[in-house]
């Protein structure tokens, strides 16, 4: 059982993980900008197109500047 107090760890993205910069910078600017209010951002697209790849990268690139880390 999980604990309240306990992060989840989001897998990093595949070492191959390259390109999708400009979405990166959309969500970047997109959750930069309001201060500390909550937003939703959606990513859609079909089965394999790589959602899951760019939302772990996203994060990682967020955890590495400090962003967004403490989910709880």
């Amino acid at each position: 059982m999980q604990h309240v107090n306990e992060c989840k760890l989001c897998p990093l993205p595949v070492a191959s993980f390259t390109g999708r910069k400009a979405i990166l910078d959309k969500l970047h600017r997109y959750f930069d900008s309001d201060g500390g209010m909550q937003r939703v951002f959606v990513l859609y697209g079909l089965g394999g197109s790589g959602k899951s790849q760019l939302a772990f990268k996203f994060l990682q690139e967020c955890q590495v500047n400090k962003q967004y880390v403490s989910y709880k």
